[in-house]
């Protein structure tokens, strides 16, 4: 039950990245086959001032420690089983919002 719970949340950000108005928004640095469904690693269009741009908006709306790891750059949602599928069903609405907003 929980690994399903699991696939789920990060089914909900994974797919923010393949939706086909995405247009290379969101970029998955990790090959399909081998992502993890516990910290789900992104890009923005390579630009790491729009990353910066991204996380702190982020912040704003209450979602925290979206920067990703200091070797990798990018952003990361770290989503463990103590994170709610609301909290991913934010983080992806939020996703799409930013992409509308500085595509």
């Amino acid at each position: 039950k929980m690994k399903e719970i699991n696939d789920k949340k990060a089914k909900l950000i994974y797919d923010v990245m393949e939706e086909s108005d995405n247009n290379g928004f969101y970029l998955c640095p990790v090959d399909k086959n081998v992502r993890s469904i516990m910290n789900v690693r992104f890009r923005i269009k390579n630009d790491s001032d729009l990353e910066k741009k991204f996380i702190s908006e982020a912040e704003k709306q209450d979602m925290f420690n979206l920067k990703g790891h200091r070797s990798l750059g990018g952003c990361r949602a770290s989503i463990y089983n103590a994170q709610p599928t609301e909290n991913c069903q934010k983080l992806a609405k939020f996703m799409r919002e930013f992409r509308k907003a500085n595509q």
